[in-house]
């Protein structure tokens, strides 16, 4: 079968009900595009297997449009996520330098597919960032924290919205590199403190607005008095890297240190979780 392209329109505020709609398919090949401030949206699978563009025909109603092999979206365009009306992080230069000639005003952070693991395109990531996407005011001059920061970009995302003191953290030295070089690649002056820690040894020293922390779920309960200590009054924690069957037992660990849970999102089998220090 010819490849193929099955497209949408969708309201611009129902974009995460779509996408869990869409998580029995490689998330990878599907596409939400809108312009700053549309509240529509063009959703979009590309893919070549008759099965599944049967189920989306029948389950979404939507459109076929046949594409030719040398149409057929490149693996740069799928890291492309519109955290905000104003980011997009994008997965090289040229696809940047594109958007910023098309929407002059959105600014796009560039992070690389490298070596450390979070480009942006894995649910455990996304669900984040979009997340702050939507408390972007809360993150204007904030201080934060990122637990496994991974390639960095949930860092450098809070940076790009208003933060002003970051500390990221990693156990693996490969990650504090690439972080740090990305950091490079997206500001002119570095400022956010890179730490190569392991999470049962690390102590930041103080207490954040926002603390962010994608890791194991094990990780997360055994440690949820320590990460929730480092939450400021009125702080927002936001958790993830969590499967579906392991989320209640986090949120029981983390009301136990007297978390208020607020938010529950889901994609698939993942979950990401906030709690708020009252």
């Amino acid at each position: 079968m010819m490849p193929w392209v099955w497209r949408r329109q969708i309201p611009a505020a129902q974009t995460e009900l779509w996408l869990e709609k869409l998580a029995w398919l490689d998330l990878q090949r599907v596409i939400v595009s809108s312009k700053p401030g549309a509240i529509r949206s063009r959703l979009e699978v590309y893919g070549s297997s008759a099965v599944e563009l049967r189920r989306l025909l029948k389950e979404y109603g939507g459109g076929k449009h046949a594409v030719s092999q040398k149409k057929i979206i490149p693996a740069d365009r799928n890291r492309r996520i519109r955290v905000h009306s104003s980011l997009y992080v994008v997965g090289d230069r040229k696809t940047g330098a594109a958007l910023h000639r098309k929407y002059p005003s959105v600014r796009t952070l560039l992070i690389p597919a490298g070596m450390a693991f979070g480009s942006g395109e894995h649910a455990t990531t996304g669900l984040v960032l979009r997340q702050l996407g939507k408390e972007r005011r809360q993150l204007d001059r904030a201080a934060v924290l990122d637990l496994g920061t991974g390639s960095g970009i949930l860092a450098l995302t809070t940076r790009a919205m208003g933060a002003e003191k970051i500390i990221a953290m990693d156990n693996d030295p490969d990650c504090v590199r690439i972080s740090r070089n990305n950091e490079h690649a997206n500001f002119p002056k570095s400022t956010i403190r890179w730490k190569r820690a392991g999470l049962d040894e690390f102590d930041p020293g103080r207490t954040f607005n926002v603390v962010l922390a994608n890791l194991f779920s094990e990780l997360l309960i055994t440690n949820a008095e320590r990460i929730w200590t480092w939450v400021a009054p009125q702080g927002r924690l936001l958790l993830s890297g969590i499967l579906k069957t392991q989320s209640n037992e986090v949120v029981r660990a983390f009301r136990k240190q007297g978390a208020k849970s607020t938010i529950r999102r889901r994609r698939g089998k993942w979950m990401m979780l906030e709690f708020i220090r009252l």
